[in-house]
């Protein structure tokens, strides 16, 4: 005799509120701490030197052959982000800085929305949200007013992409148009293009069908797309420039795994492994795709957020193993609200910011008036750290130091770096400069050598700040 199939029983108020309520709890948490880093502050210095260019750009800068704004910079560069700047410059003009706070603040939800869409693709809300919510603290160290942020929505993008097409079969030609407008808009865009490649490789692997490998018609055709932007077939050579640059640039440097962006990616990255140990499933895709993340993780602090972003969809799929199954996983309702999420967190942004904001460095008024007393075309020795920030303020100033490496030659690099570190040479680098007044660090080493050894003076201090002139000649 045929008994019917039992009915399995519904979950209880305490697991459903768990399984459904919790996560979108905890996401509209993560909309908020995305609004609230948006609009306390706009002091990252590479912001404003973003500014400046993207301003030059929408005034009289060729795209294929751009000026510089030192003539301490004089390279012949290559920008691999003009769209991103001239959309920041663009947004400023009407909405001052204000409006730059907002246009970052809807880059950081956005990128929390495509996080948690594209790993609730491959898992029930509560896992989608620990994932993306993961992903993006531990993105938070890249996480400012910054083209970059865009480069972390479009690898996940990309991810998600190419784990749909293991499932279909079908590839994802939009990526190639979509690669081909990223090349203009971060300069992260090959990071995409080798996902596709290990993509393609992984998906032919765990078919064993080489004819698979036409797949990687898709990375081909986003190389040839980005040799035909405006900026031409330079942006491919441009790209392996910038990278060996990297060692002038704290970012570029060893990864902090005391940092908190690291450790959190490192549990993920851990829990990942652990999943994998504990089914005894995981394919050729998944694997090679975590390896590249984790290779991220540990290359620099700058591509932390790089693994992070690409390997969130990757983390949601092995961990949705790790938990019962959920009879909600199917439905979309968490999809809408978190649209609704979205919509709330941008239209808190404009309300917010005005009242919040920190801009720039807060350099003393004092000194800011003197810096705009200067004749215009002033040689400004300066804190590689406030260079972005200050040749926005002060267009008309020559400034010697910047963040923005791209526009300056090996040895302009070299002299910047034996100037702010006082090494052997300093003097003569200084000399080959001529500055018409120093604004450093009151209790830098090139402070301290500019008046204990050079014999400048200080013409006003404030706030840690000093402003000094050179020794008069008689």
């Amino acid at each position: 005799m045929d008994h019917p199939a039992e009915t399995p029983p519904a979950p209880d108020l305490v697991t459903r509120l768990v399984r459904q309520v919790l996560p979108l709890v905890a996401l509209a948490i993560l909309f908020a701490v995305a609004v609230r880093r948006a609009a306390l502050t706009l002091t990252n210095d590479d912001t404003f030197f973003h500014l400046r260019f993207g301003s030059e750009f929408l005034a009289d800068w060729s795209i294929r052959s751009p000026g510089s704004v030192t003539d301490f910079g004089t390279r012949d560069w290559v920008p691999t982000q003009w769209l991103s700047q001239m959309t920041m410059a663009r947004t400023e003009d009407p909405g001052g800085t204000t409006a730059v706070a907002v246009l970052a603040g809807v880059a950081y939800v956005t990128y929390l929305l495509v996080l948690y869409l594209t790993c609730r693709a491959w898992s029930a809300p509560l896992v989608a949200t620990l994932v993306a919510g993961a992903a993006f603290l531990g993105s938070s160290y890249g996480l400012s007013a910054r083209p970059q942020v865009i480069s972390y929505v479009l690898i996940t993008c990309t991810v998600g992409a190419w784990l749909a097409t293991a499932r279909d079969g079908k590839l994802r030609w939009w990526l190639i148009p979509m690669t081909w407008a990223w090349a203009s808009l971060h300069g992260l865009w090959p990071v995409g293009i080798v996902i596709s490649v290990v993509a393609a490789v992984g998906i032919s692997l765990d078919e064993r069908d080489l004819r698979r490998l036409k797949a990687l018609l898709v990375p081909l055709g986003s190389l040839l797309a980005c040799a035909l932007t405006p900026v031409g077939p330079r942006l491919l050579t441009e790209v392996l420039t910038v990278n060996s640059r990297g060692s002038y640039f704290a970012e570029w440097g060893p990864t902090d795994f005391t940092d908190g962006s690291p450790m959190i990616l490192s549990a993920l990255l851990a829990l990942v492994l652990l999943a994998w140990f504990r089914t005894g499933q995981v394919s050729w895709l998944h694997g090679l795709l975590f390896l590249i993340a984790g290779a991220w993780c540990l290359y620099s602090m700058r591509t932390v957020p790089v693994g992070a972003a690409l390997v969130a969809p990757v983390a949601a799929a092995a961990l949705t193993r790790l938990v019962p199954e959920q009879d909600e996983a199917t439905t979309g309702s968490d999809r809408r609200l978190a649209w609704v999420g979205w919509v709330v967190a941008v239209a808190a942004l404009p309300l917010i910011a005005p009242h919040t904001l920190k801009v720039g460095p807060e350099l003393p008024d004092r000194i800011e008036e003197d810096l705009a007393a200067l004749p215009a075309g002033a040689v400004v020795l300066n804190e590689w750290k406030w260079g972005g920030y200050l040749m926005w303020k002060h267009p008309e100033l020559d400034f010697v130091v910047s963040g923005y490496g791209d526009i300056y030659t090996t040895e302009e690099l070299d002299r910047n770096v034996t100037l702010t570190k006082v090494d052997p040479g300093w003097d003569s680098r200084l000399d080959e400069i001529g500055p018409t007044v120093a604004l450093l660090d009151a209790e830098s080493r090139l402070a301290y050598a500019l008046i204990h050894t050079s014999g400048w003076t200080v013409s006003r201090e404030s706030d840690g700040v000093v402003l000094m002139k050179p020794p008069t000649t008689e």
